[in-house]
């Protein structure tokens, strides 16, 4: 940290550590531009750290963006990620080979529900990383959505509610080796064997994930919107009963295209068990471990990087554009969703300056104003607040998950320990879906090429009327 949240302003109004985070969020929603809105947090998140001083806020901004990006080797992989992740989304859109995919695809998925139900079955055999999930699945539905109605905003939602609730109801994936590993620092003092033991007597409590993951299917198998996505669908299949049907002589190979996606996922899956094999020690070594180790970035950059290369060999070189001109289209359809990752990026330094998190974490010291058995409702709802603002899940779960179980000791209900877990995670998962400064909802609206603001907007009421029933279900196990 370049600088540490001393001005007497917020030392004497610690609440005033919400205004940025409310800020943002608040500029989204009306300005209808991500990039205002996360200026907007960072400056004024400046403002409270450092002072009402032009230089120094600029000061703090330019080392901000030096720390989070110029220097950050993680960042660096992930936005060299998503670079090759953009050329191989145009390379199998001009090697010639999407045609004849389509032609098969179309053979096979004829109907809206199955185009969406190929979705969910896609989402579901990629569960190892919200990341890859969204991108890999979103370049191959792009393919076809078009064509069967399926509006972007609805495969935006498609694609954000399966990945996130996914990662974190199974253990072997990077969320779950990762909660795993945190839970297993403090099973110790709990009545549970090992963090495991913790994890799998937490997944009937996570609601919200699996409350999220129901509801998907339901909204799939039974055609039912809220009004914002019912909007979308319609102009979707207004666009669908006016475009032709393209034909192209091209004579591509099914397995072409879908040799790449395969490669990708291959790539990916080995290296993020070499490195975690790689970064834990011998005494040590188990699948679990070897996830909750994993290095994530270059996992994701080596499978993209490799998969890149062998899309452009498997081209079609007489209707390919050359290779220098991919890298251009490639880096111009990512240049959004990089460039709200580096606004992202700073504004959470700038949040953990401000320590937001910790602030609403010390709200939790209130607990003795209500009775124990409904210490899960405000856990949920502060997680969900916590992840909403910030932006981050990992950051929420990170922080909340230690306190949730030290208030369960200190409370003296034991029994209250799953049921917090789950509660905690439930709500950083809210907080990944709902708030337009998630990276994984920047990623999902990117992955289905549909504007941020508007994949929030509908993606928003599911949200929260599944945070809504979830609330409801703690109360009901409270009382």
């Amino acid at each position: 940290m370049f600088f540490l949240a001393t001005t007497p302003l917020l030392q004497q109004y610690p609440v005033l550590a919400l205004l940025p985070p409310l800020l943002a969020i608040a500029t989204a929603i009306f300005a209808h531009n991500i990039f205002v809105a996360l200026s907007a947090g960072v400056i004024s998140g400046a403002c409270l750290v450092v002072g009402y001083q032009p230089l120094a806020i600029v000061t703090y901004i330019g080392k901000a963006l030096y720390e989070q990006v110029i220097t950050n080797v993680g960042h660096l992989q992930i936005l060299s990620f998503l670079w090759c992740t953009g050329i191989l989304v145009c390379l199998m859109q001009t090697n010639g080979h999407m045609p004849t995919f389509s032609a098969w695809v179309q053979q096979r998925v004829t109907t809206n529900k199955q185009g969406k139900n190929l979705i969910l079955a896609l989402s579901g055999l990629l569960f190892i990383d919200d990341y890859f999930n969204t991108l890999a699945v979103g370049s191959v539905a792009q393919s076809f959505c078009s064509r069967l109605g399926i509006s972007r905003a609805k495969l935006a939602y498609l694609l954000d509610v399966t990945s996130a609730p996914l990662c974190i109801l199974v253990p072997l994936s990077s969320w779950g080796a990762s909660i795993v590993s945190i839970l297993g620092q403090h099973a110790h003092n709990l009545p549970y064997a090992n963090g495991f033991s913790l994890f799998f007597h937490s997944l009937p409590y996570n609601t919200y994930a699996w409350f999220s993951l129901l509801l998907a299917v339901v909204v799939v198998r039974l055609g039912i919107d809220f009004p914002p996505m019912r909007r979308e669908e319609a102009k979707a299949q207004a666009a669908k009963s006016t475009t032709a049907a393209t034909d192209s002589t091209t004579k591509g190979s099914v397995r072409r295209f879908v040799l790449p996606l395969v490669v990708l996922t291959g790539i990916t899956i080995s290296l993020m068990l070499y490195t975690g094999y790689l970064h834990t020690p011998p005494e040590q070594h188990s699948l679990v471990n070897w996830l909750a180790n994993t290095q994530l970035e270059i996992s994701l950059l080596g499978g993209g990087a490799v998969s890149m290369l062998l899309a452009w060999l498997l081209r079609v070189p007489a209707v390919t554009p050359r290779a220098f001109t991919v890298a251009v289209k490639g880096l111009d359809l990512m240049r959004n969703c990089m460039l709200t990752l580096v606004f992202a990026w700073v504004f959470a330094h700038t949040l953990e300056d401000l320590k937001t998190g910790t602030y609403f974490a010390n709200l939790l010291s209130s607990q003795q104003y209500f009775s124990a058995y409904f210490l899960p409702f405000f856990i949920f709802i502060l997680a969900c607040l916590m992840a909403a603002s910030t932006g981050t899940s990992w950051g929420t779960f990170a922080i909340m998950l230690p306190i949730a179980a030290q208030v369960a000791v200190e409370s003296g209900q034991m029994q209250l320990v799953a049921p917090l877990m789950g509660a905690v995670l439930g709500g950083a998962c809210f907080g990944d879906h709902c708030s337009p400064i998630s990276d994984t909802t920047i990623l999902a609206s990117t992955a289905a090429r549909v504007d941020h603001l508007l994949h929030v907007s509908t993606q928003l009421p599911y949200g929260l009327f599944i945070a809504g029933t979830t609330g409801l279900g703690y109360v009901a196990y409270g009382i």
